[in-house]
């Protein structure tokens, strides 16, 4: 069976897309990393003391 010309066209287009697509992702990823990366450790640091300044004191004022 041969392969049609719009087929093998059609999936060169795709491949090329999905790899630029790829491409743009990672780039994005590099450049947020350095950011979000000590983000989750910080969040949690200050939800754990948040709750624990919460509980000693029952003031949620004094805690924020």
């Amino acid at each position: 069976m041969s392969e049609y010309k719009w087929m093998n066209s059609t999936r060169l287009f795709f491949d090329g897309l999905f790899e630029m697509l790829g491409e743009i992702l990672l780039a994005f990823i590099r450049r947020v990393a350095p950011f979000a990366v000590p983000a989750a450790p910080a969040f949690f640091f200050g939800h754990a003391l948040f709750a624990t300044v919460q509980d000693l004191s029952g003031n949620v004022a004094l805690a924020v």
